[in-house]
């Protein structure tokens, strides 16, 4: 379970790093976002961890520098919000395409 934490945490924290990107270039080019940008988690876990600091049993392997997310969030720059597995679009692109009902 730790390790499926930690995973978890460390992609949302790539995805972070990526979003403050992005906003930072919208912002250069003199279109800000006011609002925070939503980033899709299908870890509650990893949604915990972010807005809990106090939640040692998971996060006492964790490196410091993934810390910032909890950061981010607290300046209302990201928002963390659950998304179950069956509902991630993106899982279409990663995940094998069952077979059934096909007629070969």
């Amino acid at each position: 379970m730790q390790s499926t934490a930690k995973a978890q945490y460390v992609a949302a924290t790539a995805t972070a790093n990526q979003a403050l990107w992005l906003r930072k270039i919208l912002t250069d080019l003199s279109m800000e976002q006011r609002k925070a940008t939503k980033i899709n988690v299908d870890n509650q876990v990893t949604i915990a961890i972010s807005n809990n600091p106090i939640f040692h049993g998971k996060t006492k392997h964790f490196k410091l520098k993934y810390y910032f997310l909890r950061e981010v969030q607290k300046n209302d720059e990201l928002q963390l919000i659950n998304c179950k597995t069956e509902d991630q679009l993106a899982d279409m692109l990663t995940k094998p395409l069952s077979n059934k009902g096909l007629k070969l």
